[in-house]
């Protein structure tokens, strides 16, 4: 049950994902905090970059997309200083909602189509 929307939603993942691969591979960090921050989103980006293919992955790239991005915008907010990255991690953060909510509708669908879910609500 593969339509447009679900290419659309892999394509948000894919696209989100190597933009965080190539922001994460631009900086050089100078302490073992941003080290591991930058170590942290390789893997977030490589994780959502080969969701499209995997599967399994899915759920928990857009998961940990969607809290690791939504947590560096709550940090940049909370700080007080809006940094010019944090618009690209707005993008980013837009996309994976999207994606998200296009995924969970499309496994709704297919949960009522294979008889999990009732079709219409009884009261």
């Amino acid at each position: 049950m593969h339509d447009a929307l679900h290419r659309y939603a892999l394509a948000l993942m894919l696209a989100v994902g190597l933009a965080t691969l190539l922001a994460a591979g631009t900086d050089a960090a100078p302490t073992t905090a941003l080290q591991h921050r930058q170590a942290m989103l390789l893997l977030l980006g490589a994780t959502l970059a080969l969701a499209p293919w995997i599967a399994p992955v899915r759920l928990a790239a857009v998961a940990s997309g969607l809290l690791t991005k939504g947590a560096f915008l709550l940090v940049a907010v909370a700080g007080g200083a809006w940094p010019p990255a944090a618009w690209a991690e707005l993008l980013q953060l837009a996309a994976l909602a999207v994606a998200a909510a296009l995924l969970l509708a499309e496994a709704r669908r297919e949960a009522q189509w294979n008889g999990v879910l009732p079709l219409r609500q009884e009261g």
